[in-house]
């Protein structure tokens, strides 16, 4: 099969089952081409006002970039799209790798997910054919079993697999998705959305190139070429080669804006132990990269001893599971990143809103009885390890830190909601915005 040279969206009602297709004109295109764009259009002209994000009526939409799966570095990114558990807003992430690539090859722009099966499902997309499967033998798994099954069940080890976990399925309000579970959909709980349609995964696999529906394909080759050297003679580049996001730690750090104790402090007095230094020795093992890109910043490391099939943390998961949390023991926040993967919990909301039960903990709103015998104090990796579990499977108190800072706290009270870093339910990026001026301007 060749890429198909007009632009096709992918609509799938998981309550009845019905797949169809349809063309989006050059005009619309034009207007709304593709990603977040494209995904507004149809949530704001479909999606039925007041709509609860776990109404079956809610729309999950997974939309392709312009230039995605094309050779040119830097372009892969897809968008997912919701209303979103968390701020009962328009919810949207998006992330890089191979899934969105792999869903141009077979030809979609983007897939429209409605309805919510009788019992779990998932789907499957192979060029033109397009199938929704019973998911019962997936439900409740590892995000990394899911995907070896599915791969082996439908015979092709290079199928992109696109899917929520079990946090997904429990509905916890900032559950996520990944592809080749190194990339991230994190934010906004659109995992969630995923779960409460009885929807576990999206597997992709095309035949088709972009440039086959290029006007120029050669001049796009040559294009892509002379970006890819662009970008690796870039100085910017050669540190995200080397270091990764977490190489930003010490800057900020040094600067007074590493997120510390639930943003209580700007530095962590420990921040070598969790810096890129520390980082490289105790945790390293390699580097990957998403499609067509030249940079190469995604890290791989060992965690207990092994290589994890989950890669390694970036910044953000970095400081919150570290220095927002107390804690100095790399190998802890890699093994949290490992669970929140895992489980497909966005780690940004799940280490902040276990660091605001910390500050709850610290002054008395909380104790014992609340958390389940737990100490959750700043510093305790192993009330951290355990508190990243219960809220996976909104065991006990995890049940209530499923929900997020922003309900936590008004069920706690006394006075927690001052301790909850959150805009509109949604715990904020560990970016310093008493530094990052512009940053706090957004929040």
């Amino acid at each position: 099969m060749s890429l198909k040279t007009e632009r096709i969206v992918l609509r799938v009602d998981l309550a009845s089952g019905e797949i169809t297709r349809e063309s989006l004109s050059e005009d619309f295109y034009r207007l709304y081409p593709g990603g977040k764009a494209l995904a507004g259009y149809y949530l704001l002209n479909e999606m039925p006002s007041g709509v609860d994000a776990f109404d079956p009526q809610n729309m999950l939409i997974l939309a392709n970039g312009m230039m995605t799966g094309s050779p040119v570095s830097t372009t892969t990114r897809y968008v997912a799209a919701a209303r979103s558990p968390l701020t009962n807003a328009v919810g949207s992430s998006e992330a890089g790798g191979y899934w969105g690539p792999e869903l141009k090859k077979a030809g979609y722009e983007a897939v429209i997910i409605t309805g919510r099966a009788v019992a779990p499902v998932y789907l499957w997309i192979h060029d033109d054919v397009v199938e929704i499967r019973s998911a019962e033998h997936l439900w409740g798994l590892p995000t990394g079993d899911v995907q070896d099954i599915l791969q082996e069940e439908l015979e092709d080890s290079r199928i992109r697999v696109l899917q929520t976990g079990l946090a997904g399925e429990n509905l916890v309000r900032y559950a996520g998705l990944t592809n080749d579970l190194r990339h991230f959909n994190g934010r906004n709980g659109l995992g969630a959305v995923m779960g409460s349609k009885n929807l576990r995964a999206v597997a992709v696999r095309g035949s088709g190139r972009f440039q086959d529906g290029a006007h120029d394909p050669e001049g796009l080759r040559k294009l892509a070429r002379k970006l890819a050297q662009q970008v690796r003679d870039n100085p910017l580049s050669w540190d995200l080669q080397h270091r990764g996001t977490p190489g930003i730690v010490e800057p900020l750090n040094d600067s007074g804006m590493l997120t510390t104790r639930n943003f209580r402090q700007g530095a962590f007095e420990d921040v070598d132990d969790i810096k890129w230094e520390a980082y490289e020795e105790q945790l390293l093992v390699g580097r990957r990269t998403c499609y067509a890109c030249a940079v190469r910043c995604k890290r791989e490391v060992q965690v207990d001893g092994e290589n994890s099939k989950y890669g390694g943390p970036e910044y953000e998961t970095l400081a919150v599971f570290s220095s927002d949390c107390g804690i100095s023991d790399l190998q802890v926040v890699a093994k949290a990143n490992e669970l929140c993967n895992a489980y497909m919990l966005d780690s940004i909301s799940t280490g902040g809103t276990i660091a605001f039960a910390m500050e709850c903990f610290e002054n008395g709103l909380i104790g014992l009885a609340d958390t389940d015998g737990i100490d959750l104090r700043f510093g305790n990796g192993d009330a951290l390890l355990a508190m990243v579990e219960k809220i996976a499977r909104r065991e006990g108190f995890g049940d209530l830190l499923a929900e997020g800072s922003k309900r936590a706290a008004e069920k706690i009270g006394q006075g927690a909601m001052a301790y909850a870093q959150q805009v509109k339910g949604q715990e904020i990026a560990m970016h310093e915005p008493r530094g990052k001026y512009n940053v706090g301007m957004g929040y």
